[in-house]
C-alpha cells in the first residue's frame, strides 16, 4: 500500500525534472537543488536521532509514556535543538553561517533555508504519525502534496521569474501552507495535552537515537559538497 507514495513521488519528480530542465538555466536548477539538500542535511542535523527512535519505539513506548508523549516529547526537543540554530546562524553568526552554507552573504536565502527546514521536521513528524498509525491515505496525499509544493511551485514561479531565489521562495511559501493546514488538522491527534521534556529512564531509547543520527545526516553530507563544487563551477 505504501509504495504507492513512491510510485506517485517517482511519477511527479520524473515530469518534474524534465519539465524544470528546459525552463531552467543550469546554474539556477543547480542552486535550488542545493537548496534542497542542504534544507535536508540541516533537517538530518537537528533531529539527533530522535525521530528514529520515535519510530523504534512507538509501540514500545517507555514505560509511564505514550506513544502520543514520545513523538511530541521527540518533536519539542527537536524544536528547542533547531531554535538554537536559528539564533546562532541567523542572529548571533548571520555573515559566516551564510558564507559556510550558502557561500555568500545573503540574508533573505539564510532565512529561507532555515524555515524551509523546519518545515521540513514538522512535516517528517506527522509522516512518522501516519505511517505508525496505519493512515495510508493520509500518508500517500501528503507525500504526494510534499512534491507538489517541492517540484509543481518552482515550475509555477518560472513563469514570474527565472531567477533561483524565486522558485526557491513558491516552494517554501507553499509548505509553510501546508504545514500549517496539518498542523490545524492534526494537532489534536499527534499532541498531547500534556507531555514532560524529561528523558529520565530513557538511556537505552536515547542511546538508539544516538546511533541512528549519523544515517540520514551522513547521506546528505555526502551529498552536499559536491552540489557545493558544482554550483561554484557553474557561477564562475
Amino acid at each position: 500500500k505504501y509504495s504507492a507514495s513512491s510510485w506517485l513521488n517517482f511519477f511527479i519528480s520524473f515530469i518534474s525534472v524534465g519539465v524544470c530542465t528546459r525552463l531552467f538555466a543550469p546554474d539556477v536548477m543547480g542552486e535550488i537543488n542545493y537548496f534542497v539538500t542542504t534544507s535536508n542535511l540541516l533537517m538530518g542535523l537537528i533531529t539527533l536521532g530522535l525521530d528514529s527512535m520515535y519510530i523504534r519505539y512507538y509501540h514500545e513506548p517507555p514505560c509511564g509514556m505514550s506513544n502520543k508523549q514520545l513523538g511530541a516529547k521527540s518533536l519539542y526537543s527537536n524544536l528547542f535543538v533547531f531554535f538554537l540554530l536559528f539564533v546562532i546562524t541567523f542572529i548571533i553568526l548571520p555573515g559566516k553561517s551564510s558564507l559556510l552554507l550558502i557561500k555568500r552573504i545573503d540574508q533573505k536565502y539564510l532565512l529561507l533555508l532555515l524555515v524551509n527546514t523546519v518545515l521540513l521536521l514538522l512535516m517528517r513528524y506527522l509522516n512518522i504519525y501516519f505511517r505508525m498509525r496505519n493512515k495510508v491515505n493520509s500518508y500517500i496525499i501528503q507525500s504526494a502534496l510534499l512534491q507538489v509544493c517541492a517540484k509543481v511551485l518552482i515550475i509555477l514561479a518560472f513563469f514570474l521569474d527565472s531567477k533561483a531565489v524565486t522558485a526557491i521562495s513558491f516552494s517554501v511559501a507553499g509548505s509553510l501552507v501546508l504545514t500549517i493546514i496539518y498542523l490545524l488538522i492534526y494537532a489534536k491527534d499527534f499532541f498531547p495535552s500534556k507531555v514532560s521534556l524529561s528523558f529520565k529512564g530513557m538511556k537505552d531509547n536515547l542511546l538508539y537515537a544516538f546511533y541512528s543520527w549519523p544515517v540520514p545526516f551522513v547521506i546528505y553530507l555526502n551529498i552536499w559538497p559536491s552540489q557545493r563544487i558544482i554550483i561554484e563551477k557553474l557561477t564562475v
